[in-house]
């Protein structure tokens, strides 16, 4: 397999932190469905992992919110140049819907993770638990209080395990790679997990990975950065880089503005009003007297 073809399925995959596999991108809605009793099956410990993580991860739905609007810019640079588009997301609080003015760019950023239902999962209080379909999740301790579960089954992200520190935060996870060749086996990418505090929880700040090929050795980071509206944090900004060989291969950047948080949308505009001559307001009306 080419070092390109290694790399686009790497980053299909890191995808995972985030988002399901790619959907159709430049006129997708999708609503947020809940876990049903049919879905994932955790064991005790699982079960008390996440509800741990999800006490301590900030997290837009679990805080709250029901509904989000936002614009997106997106830019991606490689060797081959530099494109870009603009975009606009919105979740009316029972499914999300997302454009792009290029579809041919959407269907990358898809590709890449950044699909419709990417979002919906910042707003989904079920979060990472609804990539993985049916599977079941069987969770050990070791003696220093790090949690790991193993994933068995199939799910549309990949996972095979979770590992959560000592604190609760999720800490890093892996996902099946695919065999390279015929002669090869199927391998395992792990992807670690940053975060800062706030106050007594923490924001998710990125992911990278790191792996070698028989194309090279392939690094990857996704930096997000925030802004506060209110009282909630919002992502205004994703930076994925990829390096090959230490060097630079191609970067992607979101940014996202314009954020409008449980409001409704706006109302189609119409011309203003023109007050009628000799009319206006009793302060007015006494002016002129």
């Amino acid at each position: 397999m080419s070092c390109s073809k290694i790399v686009g399925s790497v980053v299909l995959m890191i995808v995972a932190t985030t988002t399901d596999r790619a959907q159709t991108p430049h006129s997708h809605a999708v609503g947020s469905k809940p876990t049903s009793s049919k879905s994932v099956i955790l064991d005790a410990l699982s079960r008390r992992a996440f509800a741990k993580w999800h006490a301590l991860e900030y997290h837009l739905g679990r805080a709250g919110v029901k509904q989000l609007r936002m614009k997106i810019k997106a830019t991606s640079k490689s060797a081959l140049g530099s494109v870009e588009t603009d975009g606009s997301y919105s979740h009316d609080g029972k499914q999300g819907k997302l454009q792009w003015k290029d579809a041919k760019l959407g269907t990358m950023l898809a590709e890449r993770g950044w699909d419709a239902q990417a979002f919906d999962r910042w707003l989904t209080r079920q979060g990472l638990l609804e990539t993985f379909g049916t599977a079941r999740l069987t969770a050990s301790k070791d003696k220093d209080g790090v949690v790991t579960i193993k994933i068995k089954g199939k799910t549309r992200s990949g996972h095979t395990s979770l590992t959560f520190d000592a604190v609760g935060r999720l800490a890093w996870l892996t996902l099946a790679l695919p065999a390279t060749n015929a002669k090869s086996k199927p391998g395992q990418l792990r992807i670690d997990v940053q975060h800062r505090s706030i106050g007594e929880q923490v924001l998710t700040t990125g992911w990278k990975f790191h792996m070698k090929s028989e194309s090279g050795t392939i690094t990857g980071e996704t930096r997000l950065s925030y802004k506060t509206i209110g009282k909630h944090h919002v992502v205004q900004r994703a930076e994925e880089t990829l390096l090959v060989d230490k060097k630079p291969f191609g970067t992607q950047t979101l940014t996202f503005s314009n954020h409008a948080i449980d409001s409704p949308p706006p109302a189609t505009e119409k011309p203003e009003k023109k007050t009628p001559e000799g009319a206006g307001s009793t302060a007015n009306r006494r002016n002129r007297d």
